[in-house]
């Protein structure tokens, strides 16, 4: 099962995923790639550019790879697709790239047996890495639900503590919550 957690940035995703980890020791995780290219030196969030996105789609299509009977993903294609829209719709893309992140979405979000999308609820911590801007926030929110009915994909929402998150996840999968 090829489970994807999604959203704008802030809204608790990684949380998520340590509590997942915490609960499912023996599933395969994806973290956040996002970190790990921007230390590399490549562009993200807002300042993202044509090179950001090849690059993130990339490392999100390898990790669609994985054969594990069990993997969580912390953002995918879906994720990397609303932000090719939005740096397109302001200018920050090219229509290639664009086209090229809109096909590689249409070709892999099937891939992902359960996809749960977080809106935002909370303030934004700046942890000094993240954007902080609630505009943007809203506006990936808006993108991501656009995208989600536009295709059609099957989609939980998810909301609430981390507590009631982690029921929403289990219940949406036919699974026990161990723990809680």
């Amino acid at each position: 099962m090829k489970i994807l957690l999604s959203g704008a940035q802030c809204v608790g995703k990684t949380t998520l995923i340590n509590s997942l980890k915490s609960m499912h020791p023996n599933w395969v995780y994806f973290d956040e790639i996002v970190r790990k290219l921007a230390q590399k030196g490549i562009k993200v969030s807002e300042m993202g550019d044509d090179e950001t996105q090849i690059a993130i789609m990339k490392e999100h299509l390898l990790n669609l790879e994985c054969n594990a009977p069990w993997a969580v993903y912390d953002r995918g294609v879906l994720d990397c697709y609303a932000h090719s829209a939005w740096m397109y719709s302001h200018g920050k893309l090219s229509r290639d790239v664009f086209v090229k992140s809109e096909k590689d979405f249409t070709d892999n979000i099937m891939k992902y047996d359960y996809v749960f999308f977080i809106m935002p609820e909370f303030d934004i911590v700046d942890d000094g890495f993240r954007s902080v801007s609630k505009e943007f926030q809203n506006e990936m929110s808006d993108i991501f639900l656009g995208i989600l009915y536009a295709a059609g994909i099957k989609h939980t929402r998810l909301w609430g503590s981390v507590v009631e998150r982690l029921k929403q996840i289990h219940a949406s999968m036919g699974l026990n919550c161990p723990g809680l």
